[in-house]
């Protein structure tokens, strides 16, 4: 069976996280910018919050997705 495919166009804050989230559910993605620099950056985003949600969230039920999904409702 071939994997899904998705293309995430930007590699800000949500363009990462978008990406992050597609690559944790087994879909090949493609993260696309405007230049290299900002894909870099937005790669080092998802390493720093998949760090993040590692370490410091690693005894929570939810996990750092789910923090930031619900946002001021916490």
């Amino acid at each position: 069976m071939s994997k899904e495919k998705v293309m995430v166009l930007g590699s800000g804050l949500m363009g990462a996280g978008i990406t992050q989230v597609c690559l944790e559910n087994g879909f090949e993605t493609l993260m696309v910018d405007l230049n290299l620099e900002f894909v870099n950056k937005g790669k080092k985003t998802i390493k720093n919050l998949r760090i993040m949600d590692n370490n410091l969230f690693k005894d929570s039920m939810f996990g750092l997705r789910d923090i930031i999904c619900r946002g001021n409702n916490m």
